[in-house]
């Protein structure tokens, strides 16, 4: 991973922690969506998963799937 990659996500995260902050301060969640661009969706999902995690919680999780079901078996 190259430092502007890293770069990237941690404004990322930077953005999502302020926006998660700016709802627990009191700001409605409507205000917060339209002020970083995002729908209202993303910033309850945002909150929901700093409540669950912390900061860390607002990192981009891995989309690789845990299984494949289509995959041939290592017996084979």
């Amino acid at each position: 991973m190259s430092s502007v990659d890293q770069s990237q996500r941690d404004w990322l995260v930077e953005q999502r922690y302020r926006a998660v902050l700016e709802v627990l301060g009191g700001s409605r969640v409507s205000e917060v969506a339209l002020r970083y661009g995002v729908s209202r969706q993303a910033v309850y999902s945002w909150k929901a998963k700093y409540d669950a995690a912390g900061v860390d919680g607002l990192r981009e999780a891995s989309r690789r799937p845990k299984t494949s079901p289509t995959r041939t078996p290592a017996e084979v």
